[in-house]
């Protein structure tokens, strides 16, 4: 994140990680996100936050969302200490900074499917057995197979196993040697 007192701040994009549905945020939560990576821009922002109120440029909001009459500032008379997040970034638009929104992290990072966690399961557990998940050796008659094997070492249902490791057989990511007779 860019410095907020770079006098260049049109040239340089800040990423804020806002909500991207207009909510309402508190004073901590907006000032997390504008100094997120640069803590010791903080009080920078806070003071540009207050200057920005005190000009109306941002409105404070209370927790119903209802706007503090303009030019006050909430927080020290206990009225309000809240912002919505579109206000925010119309703001930071307006002082010249071109605004990046990303939601949070922790929406960023997807959820591996539970179809994908019982694939990369069973070819963990080929490769503990020492097996090459491309060159399995073939199933001798009478004789527990590597995908018998596997499957005692894993606690997926049965259904759920075969469908697994159907997919990776379709999926080229499990081979069979071809049976010698």
């Amino acid at each position: 994140m860019a410095d907020p007192d770079d006098t260049a701040r049109a040239a340089v994009e800040l990423t804020v990680y806002l909500p991207p549905a207009p909510r309402l945020m508190s004073l901590t939560e907006m000032l997390d996100a504008l100094s997120k990576g640069h803590p010791d821009s903080r009080a920078v922002w806070q003071l540009r936050v207050t200057n920005a109120v005190r000009v109306d440029r941002l409105r404070v909001r209370y927790e119903s969302g209802l706007s503090v009459e303009a030019g006050t500032i909430g927080a020290h008379s206990g009225m309000g200490t809240h912002f919505l997040s579109s206000d925010v970034a119309a703001w930071l638009q307006t002082e010249g900074w071109a605004v990046t929104f990303a939601e949070s992290v922790r929406k960023q990072v997807r959820a591996v499917p539970i179809s994908t966690q019982h694939e990369q399961a069973i070819l963990r557990e080929i490769k503990a057995l020492g097996l090459d998940p491309l060159a399995l050796p073939a199933h001798v008659q009478g004789k527990a197979g590597p995908k018998a094997n596997v499957r005692k070492r894993l606690s997926l249902s049965r259904s759920a196993f075969d469908k697994a490791w159907e997919r990776l057989r379709s999926d080229g990511e499990l081979r069979e040697s071809p049976t010698s007779k």
